[in-house]
């Protein structure tokens, strides 16, 4: 797979301030760890942290090049976009 995109209820990774953080990679994922919980309600992917963390590894695996964690909800042309592997709506997490 080139790419994945996971939509959620929220438009990204938030830091501590609530503030989307637009790229995460290996090198800087320790300084948003913190930031990163479960979730607020029922979720059975185990919440935001458990999604980044899967989608790191997949990505430093090789298996994928690039995944993004967004909505659709207030942009439909975003996700559109982000299919496509452009836009800058979201968190993209890559390997560098």
């Amino acid at each position: 797979f080139d790419r994945i995109v996971m939509l959620t209820d929220v438009d990204g990774v938030h830091d501590g301030d609530g503030v989307t953080i637009p790229l995460i990679t290996p090198r800087n994922i320790e300084r948003h760890l913190g930031s990163l919980s479960g979730s607020r309600g029922p979720d059975v992917t185990g919440g935001m942290a458990d999604k980044v963390k899967s989608l790191l590894r997949l990505v430093e695996s090789g298996r994928v090049q690039e995944a993004r964690i967004m909505t659709s909800a207030s942009r439909p042309r975003d996700l559109f976009d982000a299919i496509l592997g452009a836009g800058h709506a979201g968190t993209v997490i890559r390997k560098n």
